[in-house]
């Protein structure tokens, strides 16, 4: 345990937990709006029609939706908000893969906001909840990964589906209690 408070370390250790307790709250944004299988494929989108602009000498250009739905409460169009989300997810994927890989990432995104829906009986007890498991789960995944000299990202995921599968026979929330829509 020694090597974890290295000052090797630190900086990546931090750097990661920031990611950690930033991650599964967008996971939870993302399965309320039903959107959070949607990231895996937006992040292979852009790839690839950047590489492919890339290989024809095309700028990059930032997508958007081409048929927004809009809010019919305030008779306002929801696009901005939608657009403006989806580039703070995607921002927020790119940055974790540049600091916890690609695994990680999706690791820390969908297991702690699935088990957390799933056990947490409120909205808040639910973000709660999940960044504790993203934020514990990466800091015994770091552990873990040090001590046994192996890839961080595949230890994390490991860890998070070992505390998923651990909570999943915990129980489950009452029926009927599923969360008001934002």
């Amino acid at each position: 345990m020694a090597s974890l408070f290295d000052d090797l370390f630190v900086v990546p250790f931090f750097a990661g937990l920031a990611v950690a307790l930033l991650l599964p709250l967008v996971g939870n944004l993302l399965r309320l709006r039903d959107e959070w299988l949607a990231t895996l494929g937006l992040a292979h989108l852009a790839a690839a029609t950047g590489l492919i602009g890339m290989a024809f000498g095309v700028p990059p250009i930032w997508g958007a939706r081409l048929f927004p739905e809009h809010e019919v409460a305030n008779r306002l169009p929801a696009w901005r908000w939608h657009l403006g989300f989806d580039l703070l997810s995607a921002l927020a994927i790119a940055a974790a893969t540049a600091t916890v890989g690609l695994m990680g990432a999706f690791a820390l995104i969908f297991l702690p906001s699935w088990l957390a829906f799933r056990l947490a009986p409120d909205w808040r007890r639910a973000n709660l909840l999940a960044v504790a498991i993203g934020a514990g789960g990466y800091t015994l995944a770091f552990a873990l990964a040090l001590a046994l000299d192996q890839p961080f990202a595949p230890v994390l995921a490991a860890v998070l589906i070992g505390l998923f599968a651990l909570g999943a026979r915990g129980g489950r929330r009452a029926a009927g209690a599923d969360f008001p829509s934002v």
